[in-house]
């Protein structure tokens, strides 16, 4: 007899699995990872999460988490870029 639930409980069991799975994998590529790697790794997904931003979601990243200082430093005194 088919039951529902138990199809569902199945599903959320292999999604589990598979997530444990995927989560083993990334720590197995780490371990294999000296630190010049991991640095560029680190690096190339935080860019590749930044995309999409455009200069008023840089700023106001930085701005939340680093402050105005840290801004202005970023910026340099660039006047080819209107960050007001």
């Amino acid at each position: 007899m088919f039951h529902p639930n138990h199809t569902k409980s199945m599903q959320q069991m292999q999604e589990e699995t598979l997530y444990k799975i995927k989560e083993n994998y990334a720590s197995l590529i780490l371990d294999g990872m000296d630190m010049r790697t991991l640095e560029a790794f680190a690096m190339e997904s935080i860019l590749e999460n930044m995309d999409k931003w455009n200069l008023n979601d840089v700023k106001e990243e930085v701005l939340d988490y680093y402050g105005e200082e840290t801004w202005n430093d970023l910026v340099g005194d660039s006047d080819t870029i209107n960050t007001k």
